[in-house]
């Protein structure tokens, strides 16, 4: 089975990517490995057209600006039908409007499986036990994290047998 996604890989100070990455290495190794730090904008696991998909994307996207975001927070993510583990999300204070927007233009014309309310988030962490993901959780709030980026391209990925591949590439004005 494959899966498409729309994602936002953030630009990032070299401080803030090495905070990111020293988290996600210790805390979810399998989604370091994988993929860079990013926002999910859409995901499905619905046959699409990768073709038509950019197009429509792309027309979609056609007045969006560059959006900048500040993250201080991070929340506990449960278990759902389509992840059994507890995640540590972190979540923009400012940004995240114009993120659900994006989201919400990509997934207005698509046909999609999602089932999860859209929350913008980097995950940080994925654990098997609550109270693993809670402590985490609690000392990155006590620490109080500072993250400034930018998002200015959209990604179209495709994952099929565990590996990752572009198929295009959409900049924000």
């Amino acid at each position: 089975m494959s899966k498409i996604m729309a994602i936002a890989i953030p630009e990032l100070n070299m401080e803030d990517w090495n905070f990111l990455q020293n988290y996600r290495q210790q805390y979810d190794p399998r989604g370091y490995a994988f993929i860079d730090p990013h926002f999910t904008l859409f995901s499905t696991t619905t046959r699409i057209d990768k073709n038509l998909l950019s197009q429509q994307v792309k027309a979609q996207l056609t007045t969006i600006k560059r959006i900048k975001f500040n993250i201080k927070k991070s929340i506990l993510m449960p278990p759902s039908n389509d992840h059994k583990s507890w995640y540590a999300y972190l979540i923009p204070k400012n940004g995240s409007d114009c993120i659900i927007k994006i989201h919400q233009l990509i997934k207005q014309k698509m046909i999609c499986d999602e089932t999860l309310s859209f929350i913008p988030h980097i995950a940080i962490g994925s654990f098997q036990d609550q109270a693993e993901c809670k402590q985490l959780i609690t000392h990155l709030n006590m620490k109080k994290i500072n993250i400034h980026g930018e998002l200015k391209t959209i990604k179209l990925v495709e994952i099929v047998n565990n590996q990752l591949s572009m198929f295009d590439e959409i900049n924000l004005e």
